[in-house]
């Protein structure tokens, strides 16, 4: 067993609830079992104890998230240095992820390299992105509601428009094209599924484009390739496919011969 996984087990029991009940019940099965009375090392319990610890299910962390705090971290936590996020539950069930805001920011490092490598896209110019039904409207102290949709929000000192995709539904997305044109963001972040509604609202309705934005990019959803056309058609910008997830981030993301590159300083692939 490797001393960084020996190591992970250890601060799991010593300082996470839901471990520390369950290392209790295995030290004393393992006594148990062994027939002895003292166990001699740390290196030994993690070796022994290790096959005894349960098998963690998703629902244990959906039902009882409290229980996987570790200790160490609750200073951090109060003192707003770590973000409290949400999986999309694409799965049924959503699972409460918590980040270090300097780690999130570290993150998009890879991400924002390609960006600006292959698209010529920078963290300065307007974005327009849509947030889940779910979610609170994005905050921050220049934070701005649209006088016409309270939907839309500006942050960032109106570089960031974030638009509730609860705003697609029915005769709202008319309204929601128009102010994204009105707004002419470099590029836009958003689902395939609501980048396709919003390629075919301004080509039904004959609405203007927004000709400022050079560069979509599509994650979230599986991208089959004609609604990408669809979406390059109307838009007539770069279309770039980014996979990822709340856990690690960005996975991978598309250069422009059409390849996916893994973000290796988030994640490894075997």
């Amino acid at each position: 067993m490797s001393e960084l996984l020996e190591n992970i087990i250890n601060h799991a029991c010593k300082t996470v609830p839901y471990y520390q009940k369950n290392y209790q019940q295995a030290v004393k099965e393992w006594v148990e079992k062994a027939s002895v009375k003292k166990i001699e090392s740390s290196s030994s319990r993690t070796v022994d104890l290790l096959p005894l610890l349960p098998l963690l299910e998703k629902k244990d962390i959906v039902w009882s998230p409290e229980q996987f705090w570790s200790v160490k971290y609750q200073t951090d936590l109060l003192a707003n240095e770590i973000d409290a996020l949400h999986t999309s539950g694409s799965t049924g069930k959503c699972i409460d992820v918590h980040w270090y805001k300097k780690d999130m920011v570290r993150s998009l490092t890879e991400l924002w390299y390609y960006r600006k490598k292959y698209y010529k896209i920078h963290p300065r110019d307007r974005c327009c992105y849509f947030y889940s039904i779910s979610d609170d409207p994005p905050s921050d102290p220049s934070t701005a509601y649209d006088d016409q949709n309270p939907m839309i929000t500006y942050h960032h000192n109106g570089r960031l428009m974030g638009i509730c995709k609860e705003a697609v539904i029915g005769e709202e997305l008319i309204g929601i094209c128009r102010a994204i044109t009105g707004f002419q963001p470099r590029y836009m972040l958003l689902q395939p599924s609501i980048a396709l509604l919003l390629a075919l609202c301004y080509q039904n309705n004959d609405l203007p484009i927004p000709t400022d934005c050079q560069y979509i990019e599509l994650t979230g959803e599986y991208l089959f390739p004609e609604v990408r056309e669809a979406i390059a058609a109307v838009f007539q910008c770069a279309i770039c496919n980014q996979y990822g997830c709340i856990e690690a981030n960005c996975i991978a993301s598309e250069c422009r011969e059409g390849n996916l590159h893994i973000h290796t300083s988030n994640v490894c692939v075997e």
